[in-house]
């Protein structure tokens, strides 16, 4: 399974130092409102803003207990696709609200995938078929990497 992952950067946001493709993030949330985006405060005194430029994608926990929050750093990272083996453990906390959906989906790249071996396609010639994968795994695998302020390891 293709995913995105989802982290909190240590409660940095997209402000944790040497982080690349900062633009590819957006801010990942369970709770009613929408978190602010995170600000630091330069040296010169200058307020400095995240500025994400991607959609905000809301999260519905299905599970009462703190791991089915988000906290309010976590941010999908868009840049990086991790494969997930389809025996590996996971933590489901919800499903993307129907408000999200589209942000979500339109940001996932759909890659054409051919369905069964290249035996089994030459056998079945008029049956040749092509899916398109374009995961929501957000509520499978992609919460599984930011509870309350700290990473956890894939």
């Amino acid at each position: 399974m293709r995913c995105r992952a989802i982290h909190t950067y240590a409660g940095h946001a997209t402000f944790k130092s040497g982080l690349p493709d900062r633009e590819d993030h957006a801010i990942i949330y369970t709770s009613d409102r929408e978190p602010s985006e995170q600000s630091i405060l330069a040296e010169d005194g200058t307020m400095i803003v995240e500025e994400l430029r991607r959609d905000s994608i809301r999260v519905i926990s299905e599970r009462e207990d703190p791991n089915g929050f988000l906290h309010p750093a976590s941010r999908i990272n868009y840049s990086k696709i991790y494969i997930i083996e389809k025996d590996a453990k996971v933590l489901n906390i919800g499903k993307v609200h129907n408000d999200s959906m589209g942000s979500l989906t339109r940001k996932l790249p759909i890659q054409p995938r051919s369905v069964g071996t290249p035996s089994s396609r030459k056998r079945k010639k008029n049956r040749k078929k092509t899916s398109y994968v374009a995961r929501q795994g957000v509520d499978h695998t992609e919460k599984q990497n930011a509870t309350h302020g700290r990473d956890k390891t894939e």
